[in-house]
């Protein structure tokens, strides 16, 4: 495996054409108003969804939050590859009981090492009703859902809350830094007396 980048998050979900496409911008959003260190990437379980461009829910809740849509951002669907797992500092599947399954199945070495290392964790984020059948063609089984704007608020919600954790593990990392470069320093000047 490669070496992980620390400062890359990895959003995966079904499709990577709502929630983790959702999550993928707002930290992206985030990160670059707050000045953080921190840039995320989104994928997707399903090869080949059918689904083109980005939610129209995703649009909308952006727009109400007066969140500006890039042009790259309205990409269409991305598979996983095993280079976007080994490349992230940290993965977040957006559901646990959709997506733990599909990563076990189509990646079992890779995510055995993630959870080790503690670099995947999962959220309980639903997927919206499905439409037209597309879910129900990869499923035999009903998923539960929830209104968009649950979700989306949820997304928002969770990815807030994940800077907030990462600007304090990297307030830590930082301290940690300093300290040590102190006790290099006081060590030094001692030994120079």
């Amino acid at each position: 495996m490669q070496q992980p980048d620390p400062s890359k998050i990895l959003f995966i979900c079904t499709g990577n054409y709502y929630r983790s496409r959702l999550a993928e911008i707002l930290f992206n959003y985030y990160s670059k108003m707050w000045r953080y260190p921190f840039w995320a990437e989104s994928r997707g379980m399903v090869e080949k969804s059918g689904r083109v461009g980005i939610a129209r829910e995703v649009i909308d809740f952006l727009k109400q939050r007066g969140i500006p849509l890039l042009p790259n951002q309205e990409r269409d669907a991305i598979t996983v590859q095993i280079e976007d797992l080994e490349s992230a500092g940290l993965i977040i599947g957006m559901c646990r009981d959709e997506h733990h399954a599909l990563l076990a199945e189509r990646y079992p070495r890779v995510l055995k090492i993630l959870e080790h290392e503690h670099r995947i964790r999962f959220w309980n984020v639903d997927d919206v009703p499905a439409r037209v059948g597309f879910l129900d063609k990869l499923f035999s089984h009903d998923l539960p859902s929830q209104r968009a704007v649950s979700a989306c608020e949820h997304i928002d919600f969770a990815v807030r809350a994940l800077f907030d954790e990462l600007v304090m593990r990297e307030e830590a990392r930082q301290r940690a830094e300093l300290e040590k470069q102190s006790s290099r320093d006081a060590s030094k000047t001692s030994a120079d007396e």
